[in-house]
Order: structure tokens, then sequence, then C-alpha cells
């Protein structure tokens, strides 16, 4: 009866070594660029700015941050697609007219600028180079659209010699709802199977005009440009 006991034991050993072995080789044998499901989240930092013709004042480039929440879906090695939801500020510089001509007064500055809090949902494809030989980084491309809506819009006048900054709430004066398109390139890198770290440059350009106040801006169109860089960790 010994005998017996211990050959059925010897057995139910050999039986939970070969699967703890094949569940070890395919965790090793995993990658994260082979997930179907892909969840997490991006930071982006933009430069933004107003442009068209006719514009009622000269804009600049201004910096602009913000975030996601993202969920992916990948069909095949190749495609996929994406859905999100974060905040990202917008807006533009504004250059003032230098009517005082003396030396170190307030105008003629990059002291002005038009500052958007916005709530976003971008949705976009996905293309990815194939992988090869086990490599750990391949290139991938995005395309698609944000919907973006507009909590707030202020005008900041930054008063650098008495900190009583100049804010005045235009909320009004912008349109809310914003359609842009959406567009970036770059490299995921497999960290070490544990998730994918992004690092893409992209490029944004608003589909409709923002101005919303004949009054203030005339009959002139701006439409919403950013460029920068966008960081992803997904897993």
């Amino acid at each position: 009866m010994k005998k017996y006991f211990l050959l059925i034991f010897l057995f139910l050993g050999i039986i939970v070594s070969s699967y703890a072995q094949t569940v070890k080789n395919e965790l090793v044998d995993s990658s994260r660029f082979d997930k179907k499901w892909l969840r997490g989240g991006s930071f982006q930092s933009l430069w933004t700015k107003f442009i068209g013709n006719d514009l009622p004042a000269d804009y600049f480039f201004k910096p602009s941050v913000g975030g996601n929440l993202l969920t992916e879906y990948h069909l095949n090695e190749k495609f996929g697609f994406g859905a999100g939801i974060g905040f990202q500020n917008r807006g533009a510089g504004r250059f003032t007219p230098d009517y005082d001509k003396s030396l170190g007064n307030a105008d003629s500055t990059h002291r002005a600028h038009y500052r958007m809090r916005s709530i976003e949902v971008p949705i976009y494809a996905i293309y990815k180079s194939p992988i090869k030989n086990s490599q750990q980084v391949r290139f991938s491309a995005k395309v698609g659209a944000i919907y973006s809506w507009k909590m707030r819009t202020s005008f900041i006048f930054h008063s650098v010699e008495d900190g009583f900054h100049e804010i005045e709430n235009l909320s009004k004066d912008f349109y809310r709802s914003q359609l842009l398109l959406n567009g970036s390139f770059g490299i995921d890198i497999n960290a070490g199977d544990a998730a994918i770290f992004q690092i893409h440059l992209l490029v944004q350009q608003g589909a409709g005009n923002v101005f919303n106040n004949p009054t203030s801006f005339g009959l002139s169109k701006g439409y919403d440009r950013a460029f920068g860089i966008q960081l992803g960790f997904l897993y």
C-alpha cells in the first residue's frame, strides 16, 4: 500500500512540476507587445497657439500641459485602436502693442496669454511596426480626433513687478466645444514585460473657429494648433 501511495505522490509531483514549468515558460515568453488589451495613461507637454487669417492680434506659442487615462485594443500585430479621457491646457500667448517706448514698461512683452482648461476625449487608430527576433522596441503611429470641452478660458497679464496679475474670465468669448485632429508617431519600449513605455511626437489642429464674440474679435476666425511630446505608460 505504501508503494502505491509513493507512486501516486511521485506522479502528482511530476504533473505539478511540469505544470509549473509550463507556466514559467509562458511568463518568460510572453510580452506586453502581444497583449490584446492595454490600459494606462499619458502626459502631454505641448506648445499651443491660435492660427488663421486676419487674426485680431498677434499670437505666439505658449507651453501647455495635460494628461489622459487610456485604454487600447490591439486587433493584431500591426493595428489597433484606443480611447481615453483627460485634462489639457490650451490657449495662446498674445503680443501687446508697444505704446510706451520707455525702458522697463510692461507692454510689447510675452506676459499676456489665454489659458483654456479643457476636458478632452481622444479616439484614435494605431499602427505598429512588426516585431522581429524578440526585439524590445517598435515604431508606432496614432491618428484620430479629440473632442475638447473648455471648462474655463481666462486672459492673464502677468505683473512681474508686484505680483498683482490681471486675470479676466473670457469663457463667453470662446466656443466651449471643439474638435481637433490628432496625429503622433514615435517608439514603444517593452519595459521588462511589465509595461510599455511610449515616447511620441505629436501635432494637433483644431477643426473649428475658437472665437465666439464678434464684438471682441470681429469676423476673425482662429483655430487651435499644438505640437509637442507625449509620454505614455501602458500595461
